[in-house]
């Protein structure tokens, strides 16, 4: 375990170098869980500690919850019942909150979807009208060209002779 301790002080020092929160988080708590299978308590509650603070820190409330957990459990294993209890039900606080908070966002995700897919029904049932009034409008126009040729086609009967082909007399009379 002792190359083990060291290649966590070089990860240490790379993820404070770099500035990694999750790193460091990770590293103080492997070092807090390898303190502890050690049979180092104090040890592992000083890392424990140290895990807590940068999950706080860094806003990583999983994080701190596990860290939580586990800082229970050396403080069991210290003798020290009424520690245990303040941090397991500080933690069971937390988990609460942060199922809460994912039960909110959840609804707020199904409510955005459910929003979007009527938003979708209502653009297929749109386009539909629209299929249907440009049919519409087709024969429409249709049906005023016809319109259209058959006035033409009357007042063209109207102002000359079908036998003749002359002018009519009506006709002759409008235009003077």
């Amino acid at each position: 375990t002792l190359p083990a301790l060291v290649s966590l002080r070089k990860g240490m020092r790379i993820a404070v170098d770099n500035q990694r929160p999750y790193m460091i988080w990770a590293l103080q708590h492997f070092r807090g869980k390898l303190q502890f299978q050690r049979g180092r308590p104090l040890s592992a509650k000083r890392a424990y500690k140290a895990a807590l603070r940068t999950a706080r820190v860094s806003g990583n409330r999983v994080q701190e919850s596990k860290t939580m957990e586990q800082l229970a459990e050396v403080y069991r294993n210290l003798g020290n019942a009424e520690k245990a209890f303040d941090m397991l039900h500080e933690q069971i606080a937390l988990k609460r909150e942060i199922f809460s908070e994912d039960s909110e966002r959840r609804l707020r995700e199904m409510q955005s979807i459910h929003q979007v897919q009527l938003v979708e029904a209502e653009s297929r049932l749109l386009k539909s009208k629209n299929v249907e009034l440009a049919a519409i409008n087709d024969r429409l126009e249709m049906a005023l060209r016809e319109r259209e040729q058959l006035q033409q086609e009357l007042e063209r009967m109207a102002t000359i002779d079908e036998l003749t082909g002359v002018l009519n007399r009506r006709r002759i009379l409008a235009i003077g």
